[in-house]
């Protein structure tokens, strides 16, 4: 969990091969640099197309990207979503769920 000086390490090498992008995106991705972490998995995947490793990583980054900017509702996350929305759709569900109840019904028969 040193990402900071994986980092500092990396930044000091000359030689930027597929490896070395796969490494800055996941020290960045430990970082909560994700835009960045997603550019340099994607230029890995680039330079070694075949890496399942390298795939599973941006795959990873894409989406959790997706996830964060929308959510089941049509509203977005990133951008506060519907007026309705906690934020966090484990717990609008749980919410959801607790009204249908409050009215008579379960989930299932609520939607």
């Amino acid at each position: 969990h040193r990402f900071q000086d994986a980092l500092n390490v990396l930044n000091r090498m000359s030689a930027r091969n597929a490896q070395w992008y796969y490494l800055s995106a996941m020290a960045n991705m430990g970082l909560g640099n994700n835009i960045l972490a997603k550019d340099h998995a994607a230029q890995a995947v680039n330079m070694e197309p075949n890496n399942l490793q390298y795939r599973q990583l941006l795959n990873q980054l894409s989406w959790n990207s997706q996830r964060y900017q929308s959510n089941p509702y049509g509203g977005n996350y990133a951008n506060g979503g519907n007026t309705c929305s906690t934020g966090n759709m484990c717990c609008d569900l749980w919410m959801l769920d607790t009204l249908c109840e409050c009215m008579g019904g379960d989930l299932c028969s609520c939607m």
